[in-house]
């Protein structure tokens, strides 16, 4: 995430175009892994333990350093950070060179399909004027697809793509609730396949592309359920009721609760209503919910480009940043004069927020009917928990697209 903050690369996941080399999120990671991590003890036990842990260790540390003098200690310690950055300079090289592999075996399925990619040359900027947000559509047809089998189950449905190469297919799990909501959005926003015909391949992209963001190659991980948590139903109601909010800026396909957000794959996720990266995302009037992954560095370009976004608009333009700490949840209210005249928190909406947020609200809001959130505030409609939820038409157990 902090790599994807800076790179100015062509690949969507992969860096490849990253200044400084060295990843300053990596090296915190394995600077702290030596000799082993620190992690904050509960109980004196544990601390015992972990003191234990650290000493054997350190021991062949302590043994370089052992009776010599400080100015050689701290050489050894210069030494260890040196190889250290070493490492990350190792990775980011072999993850650039991923990315030029891929790069000719992209161009060489577009020639197969007959299609030829424009070259990629800077466009001017467009005449600044209020337009709808509309869905991102790409400049080049999609590509021939492979062939993707399905079956569905009785609470889930496997997809299964079979490669030459290997001799098992590339399976994916995917729960109906969640296709359901994948459908009305693809339903909301693709405009060349209006017949869903690569539906179903398009749908193993995104979970696909996610498994190994994630690492998240055992179903016993918990690495999804980390990164792809979000708030409560009851307070994404409250934020459109009380203050307009109609898009997310940090979300995806699978985890969305308005038709209309940002995330970090365009290739995949802008089939089901994505608008592309955040950072590259210039509204110019709007009210926002803003609840970005816990990347420092992320976090820091994310504030950034808000203030500038508040600053070069005179629209009512807001923007809404959720930070979860160790010791709960801050709320922040970012405006411009504006959107602070449109969409004031006052101590009443503070309070229609704070009682959103409280344990168990979710499910009493489940057990009474709900209307449809408004959408006033801002030009495109915003899709509610029932559309994105509607039930897919009966298909059969198997079949191929």
């Amino acid at each position: 995430m902090e790599r994807k903050s800076i790179d100015r690369g062509i690949d969507p996941l992969l860096p490849s175009q990253c200044f400084p080399e060295v990843s300053p999120s990596m090296f915190r990671e394995i600077m702290n892994d030596i000799p082993i991590k620190i992690v904050k003890p509960i109980f004196t036990g544990a601390a015992r333990k972990q003191l234990s842990q650290y000493a054997e260790a350190a021991k062949i540390s302590l043994r370089v350093v052992q009776h010599q003098l400080v100015n050689v200690s701290h050489i050894s310690w210069r030494r260890v950070r040196e190889s250290v950055e070493t490492l990350c300079k190792k990775v980011y090289h072999i993850s650039v060179e991923h990315v030029r592999r891929i790069r000719e075996r992209h161009v060489q399925l577009l020639s197969e399909s007959g299609i030829h990619e424009p070259p990629l040359v800077p466009h001017p900027p467009p005449i600044a004027r209020k337009v709808w947000c509309y869905p991102v559509q790409f400049m080049i047809p999609s590509p021939r697809m492979p062939v993707v089998e399905y079956i569905q189950d009785r609470d889930h449905m496997v997809i299964k793509y079979s490669q030459t190469s290997q001799s098992q297919p590339d399976t994916q799990y995917i729960n109906h609730t969640h296709l359901q909501k994948l459908e009305q959005l693809y339903r909301f926003s693709c405009y060349d396949d209006k017949k869903f015909e690569l539906f179903i391949g398009r749908v193993f992209c995104v979970l696909k592309r996610y498994q190994t963001f994630l690492c998240n190659t055992s179903p016993a991980s918990q690495e999804a359920e980390l990164t792809q948590a979000s708030l409560p139903v009851t307070v994404f109601e409250c934020l459109n009721r009380h203050f307009g909010v109609t898009f997310e800026c940090f979300a995806s396909p699978l985890n969305c609760y308005f038709r209309q957000y940002c995330s970090a794959f365009s290739d995949t996720d802008t089939y089901f209503g994505s608008r592309g990266p955040f950072l590259d995302f210039k509204p110019i009037s709007g009210s926002f919910q803003v609840h970005p992954p816990y990347c420092e560095e992320l976090i820091d370009a994310t504030l950034q480009h808000i203030d500038k976004l508040l600053t070069e608009s005179s629209e009512p333009l807001r923007s809404k940043v959720n930070v979860k700490s160790v010791h709960g949840t801050m709320v922040f209210w970012l405006q411009n004069n504006a959107g602070f005249s449109r969409w004031n928190p006052t101590d009443s909406r503070v309070e229609a927020l704070l009682e959103a947020f409280r344990p168990g609200r979710e499910r009493e809001r489940d057990k009474i009917p709900q209307a449809e959130p408004t959408n006033s505030s801002q030009p495109t409609p915003e899709a509610t928990t029932a559309e994105v939820n509607m039930m897919l038409n009966k298909k059969e157990r198997k079949r191929k697209f």
